[in-house]
Order: C-alpha cells, then structure tokens, then sequence
C-alpha cells in the first residue's frame, strides 16, 4: 500500500520504506516495529507525524523526518486494526478494529479519549471526521453519526436496502455527507437536518431503539444508544425526570412486566437491567450471561420469567433472577410470547415456534434459512405472528392455524405494532404506515407524521395513542384511531374530507361524512 504526502512517499508491506519523491529513492532501509503486516498508513494533516496500524493489534506513531517512533505502540483493541483516520486538526487519530469497536486517540498524551466506541453490530469499514472536526462518521452495517463532545451517536443513518456502507465524504463546506453502499447506490444527506442544535426537547441524544408502554397506559419508556432510559407520562406526553443511566453500552430494547412494576432494559453490555418505576433504581444487581447483547426482551403473560434473545435466548426466573434452564443455544435472535403463554416465538435466521411445556420445537420453522434474522410479534388474539426481516425491512404475517403467510407488501420497515383489538397493524421506518390486518392493504399515514426515521412504534394499551421512537433521538405522539384523524382533519379545515383525502387516508373504505352539519367533501382524484 502507499501514502504520499508533500515531496515524500511512504509504502507498506511486512515493514515500510519511506521514499524521496524528487530522487526516487528511499531515504532510509524499511521500518519495522511490529509483529504483523501492516493494514494502513497515514500522515498527519500537518505532516509531521506518521501513523501505521497493524494486524498485531496496535498503532505505532512515527516521525517521518527523523524515521524514530514518537512513543510506544498503541494499545487497545483485541483484533488487528483495519483503519486510521486523523481529525483535520490533527489532534485525535481514530482507529477502526475488527473487534468492531473505534478508539479516539488523543494524540498529546496518546491515551484514548474515553471509552470505545460501539455502535455498529457487525462490523465497522471506516471512519471519516467532519470538516469542523465535530462529528465522526462510521461506517460499515450502517452509518452513525457521533458527537466528538459527548462521544454519543447523534443519529444512525437510513440508507435503503444495502446490508454495507462502504464509504462516506463531507462536501469542503461540511454542509453535505455522501454515503455509498454495496447496492452501488449513493446517497446524499444534509448534515443541518442531522445535527440537533443544543439539548433535544426529547431527552434522548442518540438513536431511539425501542419503545414499551405499561399496562395501565400510564407510562412510556424509551430505550436509546445513548446508553439511557427515559420514562414519559402519557397523558402529558412528557419526560419524567433525567434519563436512567446504569448501562455501559447502547440500549437495544425494553418490557414491562405485566403488572406494570418492572421494567427490563436489556443492552450492548450483555447484561439486563431491572428497574423499579416508582424509584427508577435498579432492582438489585444486573442479569449477566449473555456473551453478546441482548437485542430483544419479553416478559411471559404471567409475569413468572422473563426471555432475552441474542447470540442465544435465555429464560430467566423472576423470583431467583437466574436461567430456569441452561441458555438454549439451539434458538437466537429476537423473542415474543404468545398471549396464553404456551409459546415462545424465536426470530433467527428460522423462525421457530418453541413449546414452553415440552420445550421442544411446534412442528417445523415457520421459515428457514433467512438472509438475516427477523423481529417477531403476536398478535393480541395470538393466531397472527408478525415478522420484519432486519436485512430488507420487509413485513410478514404468519397465520399460526394454517401455518401460511397472509399479508401485507411492504418494506423499510424497523418496526410495528398490532393495535390492542387486533385489526389494525402500525409499521415504522421510512415513515408511519396503519394497515388493515384482514385485507392486507394500507390505511393511510398520521396527519402530520414522521417521513422517515422511525425506528420503533407501539400502541397505548386502549389503542388512542401511537408512540414512535426515531433516529434523530425524539419520541412523538399520535392519535391512534382513525376516527380521531377524521375529526381532527375536519377541526382545523373546518369542513369534510375530500374524496381524494379520504382515499388517501382510508383506502377502500366507502366515503361517508366525518361531520354531518357539514357538506360533502369535494370529489376529486
């Protein structure tokens, strides 16, 4: 590999050579320092200082003109590092390892600036600084946003259906980010509408993952890649209190306990959280025994044990806060109950229905073989079983008697949510979409509703109220009946809907007048 900056080259193999440009000649025998090849080599925007990365896990900083190290190698990550990038004031080299983390170095006592970064699930591809040296991109199965003050995400980035982004660049003005894919599309984004001004009326300064209301209707929680957790009233529609912090890491997901007095949050950190709503303090120490994090949680109808799916799915007692039974290695992935309580449904790459009684499986996976895995959910009445793949944000609905898929055509989807009488389907991603469950079509979107972004929605318990949480770090209300939409429609134009809105809105449904003491709508397309 090469980097070249002013009048001299520097080439990378086993060891590297640092080349006169205006000679053509290397001005000193090859460099080495460390164990394994090289990955990258890079200067410093000021050219004083060269770093090179390596496979053996480290980073040697070297002064090109002297051809000595400035110090000892970097230490830090737990897999060779693949990437290196200096901020534009040269003061911060970040670093990308195949352990799937970044470390900010700070390059004046060449210690890290805190903790790693983790944020992207699989793998990280690279890192790109903003111009004003405010924001770090990463990239790789997805593109997230980090705030360099904070060292939090500011938000992840949609970016269709490509599984990879394997490259990002600011525009000279730092107004625009480009991004391309492994679908060979590109994308651009304006990095005004990305970066929050000041605190989020939110609360939240990171990505909002997942959503849970208690089963009095009384409470929202939120759970974010900020780390936190942050309980809302419903009928205020505001925080309550600071955001929770007791986690390390990211949190993926969240579920109250039936009877409404816990709240699990499970994380990137491996561990699971019970919180106590009334004190908002942890209920004892945290679940350990997940090797990897616990994307999915959900409490058992009878509110006696507790699933968390990841890398496995584990069942834990409620009363001794330990595994009823070693983790079931043979199910991964995202978890659900049925409302009876008899099964628990596992979203892998199968999706597979498991017998709580006989702990075995119900008859063969509903689907096999899946390029990615997939959330899963029950219907209220428990003879619908929903699920979105995580690669294509496609949606499925699985009749559970005929073991045959009915349903709905769409994608981009993140995340839905069957409203509590069982008829109607909210699916969130680019944009908030009500669906019509038996006829399989659309009804129409919120007046006034997210475009794109959201990435989760749930229901209140009597169904009046639809939550989204978004990428941008916002949760935001909305009513959740479609009469409600009608009437408020009709409030602020003070007049029925148009037969063009109406279809918009209500699809098939035959038109009928909202307000009675008021005309027709007009009849347009």
């Amino acid at each position: 590999g090469f980097s070249s900056v002013g009048q001299i080259l520097a080439s990378y193999g086993e060891g590297f050579i640092i080349w006169d440009l205006k000679t053509q000649k290397p001005l000193d025998p090859p460099l080495t320092g460390h164990e394994n090849p090289m990955t990258v080599l890079v200067f410093s925007p000021d050219r004083k200082v060269l770093a090179a990365a390596s496979k053996d896990k480290t980073i040697i900083l070297w002064d090109p003109n002297t051809r000595k190290p400035l110090g000892p190698p970097l230490k830090g990550h737990q897999d060779a590092v693949q990437h290196i990038k200096f901020s534009p004031d040269g003061q911060i080299l970040a670093s990308v390892g195949k352990d799937k983390t970044i470390i900010l170095w700070d390059l004046k006592t060449f210690q890290p600036l805190g903790q790693p970064l983790k944020g992207n699930q699989n793998e990280v591809l690279g890192v790109e600084f903003s111009p004003d040296g405010q924001i770090l991109v990463s990239v790789g199965d997805g593109t997230i946003l980090w705030d360099l003050k904070t060292h939090r995400p500011l938000r992840t980035l949609l970016g269709g259906d490509e599984t990879l982004v394997y490259s990002v660049a600011f525009s000279p003005d730092g107004q625009t980010l480009a991004s391309g894919g492994e679908n060979l599309h590109f994308r651009l984004w304006d990095v005004k509408s990305i970066r929050p001004s000041g605190t989020l009326p939110t609360g939240h300064t990171g990505v909002v993952q997942s959503l849970a209301c208690s089963p009095d209707g009384k409470l929202l929680a939120s759970a974010s890649s900020d780390e936190t957790v942050i309980f809302w009233d419903l009928k205020t529609r505001k925080p309550l209190g600071p955001p929770l912090k007791g986690h390390q890491d990211a949190v993926w997901s969240i579920a109250f306990s039936p009877d409404g007095q816990i709240l699990a949050s499970g994380s990137a950190d491996n561990t699971i959280i019970l919180w106590d709503p009334k004190t908002r303090k942890p209920l004892g120490a945290p679940l350990t025994g997940h090797n990897d994090m616990a994307v999915s949680l959900a409490f058992s109808p009878d509110g006696r044990m507790i699933a968390s799916g990841g890398k496995n799915i584990i069942l834990w007692d409620l009363n001794t806060r330990k595994p009823l039974v070693p983790p079931l290695s043979e199910l991964y992935g995202y978890v659900a109950f049925s409302p009876d309580g008899c099964t628990l449904a596992a979203g892998g790459y199968d999706i597979i229905l498991w017998d709580l009684k006989t702990r075995k499986p119900l008859g063969p996976p509903l689907i096999d073989n899946k390029p990615s895995p997939s959330k899963v959910t029950f219907s209220p009445t428990g003879d619908i079983l929903a699920e979105i793949s995580t690669k294509r944000g496609n949606v499925r609905l699985w009749n559970l008697k005929t073991r045959e898929p009915q349903g709905i055509e769409t994608e981009n989807v993140s995340s839905l949510a069957f409203s509590p009488d069982g008829h109607t389907l909210a699916t969130g991603g680019d944009g908030i979409i009500f669906w019509d469950i038996q006829m399989g079509r659309p009804l129409g979107s919120p007046p006034a509703g997210d475009k794109t972004g959201v990435n989760s929605v749930i229901f209140s318990p009597d169904g009046q109220t639809l939550a989204s949480g978004n990428d941008d770090g916002s949760v935001r209300f909305y009513d959740g009946s479609l009469q409600s939409w009608l009437e408020r429609a009709g409030r602020v134009a003070n007049r029925n809907l148009t037969h063009g809105e109406w279809k918009k809105y209500l699809g098939d449904e035959p038109y009928r007048r909202t307000f009675t003491n008021l005309p027709e709508g007009e009849k347009n397309p």
